[in-house]
Formats: structure tokens, sequence, C-alpha cells
């Protein structure tokens, strides 16, 4: 073997060498790219399932939302106490009958007495219609009787109702 020959396989053994660093190189920064792929694909499926767990959790606080405007409407708080007896007077008013607002009492619940006077038609319908307001409402008492020879005619029977009504003031200052 000369000398030329054996430098010339010594280079090409460099240059074999050299392709063959390149080589592991280029395999080991496709094996990195395809890791940092698969982490970035395994991300956005991760990110994905954290939106859609957003969306329900958005989902279930608009339902409990809803759920609580329709608690609190089945009771009574301090602004809806005078709006209450108004409705009270306004059912007096559309049953035909006389209503007297006797008591009302706020202690742990709102208690009202009241009073009123009409043919037994309109006192059952008032009755009826207090029945029938959007709350927690329980009569406790009442007491229909027919008034004996009242000048008016038209007023011939009288009733005491006692009504308890729930009320979100004791628990929830509003």
């Amino acid at each position: 073997m000369n000398k030329g020959t054996l430098k010339n396989n010594k280079f090409l053994i460099l240059l074999v060498l050299a392709d063959l660093i390149m080589m592991a190189a280029v395999v080991g920064l496709a094996f990195t790219a395809w890791q940092k792929s698969a982490e970035v694909a395994n991300l956005i499926q991760q990110a994905e399932i954290l939106n859609q767990k957003q969306s329900s959790l958005a989902n279930l606080k608009s339902a409990a939302t809803d759920s609580q405007k329709v608690i609190n409407a089945l009771f009574i708080n301090n602004q809806t106490k005078a709006v209450l007896i108004a409705q009270l007077e306004e059912l007096g008013a559309k049953a035909g009958v006389e209503y007297v607002l006797n008591k009302a009492e706020d202690q742990g619940g709102l208690r009202y007495d009241i009073t009123i006077k009409g043919n037994f038609t309109d006192v059952y319908h008032f009755i009826s219609l207090v029945e029938n307001l959007p709350y927690q409402i329980m009569i406790t008492s009442a007491n229909l009787e027919k008034v004996p020879s009242q000048k008016d005619e038209n007023l011939p029977w009288s009733a005491n109702l006692i009504i308890g009504i729930a009320n979100l003031s004791t628990s929830n200052k509003q």
C-alpha cells in the first residue's frame, strides 16, 4: 500500500465517520422533534378537556344562579315585605272583599293577621288567591263566619286569617 492510498483511506474513514455522526445527530433531532410534537398534541388535548370542563362549570354556575333565583322567589326578604303587603291588598281588591291588615309580625318568619269581609264566593276566592302566591305560605288559622244582621247585605261573611310566610330575612340579610 502506498502512502497516498492510506491517506485517502483515512480521509474516507473520517468522512464516513463524520457522515455517521451527522446522521446520528439528524436522527436524534428528529426523535426529539417527534417527542416534542407528541407532548404538544397531549397539551392540546388537555387544553380541550380543560375548556370542556370550564364550559361545564359555567353551565353549572348558570344553573345554580337560576336555581338560587327560583329559591329566593319562594321566600320573602327585607326588600319584598312591603311588596307582599301591597300584593295582599291588590288580591283583596281583585277578589272584591274588604281587606284589613290587623297585625304584621316578623319573628323567624312573617305572620300577618288579616280580616276580610265580603260574600262567601269572594272570601273563598281571596283565600285561593293568597294560597297561590309564589311564596312559601301557610294559612295557620282561618275563621270564617256569617256576619249576623249586617246593615250592608253585600258583606254577609267575615274571615279572620293568620298567614305564615317563610322568609330569608333572618338568615340572608338582603
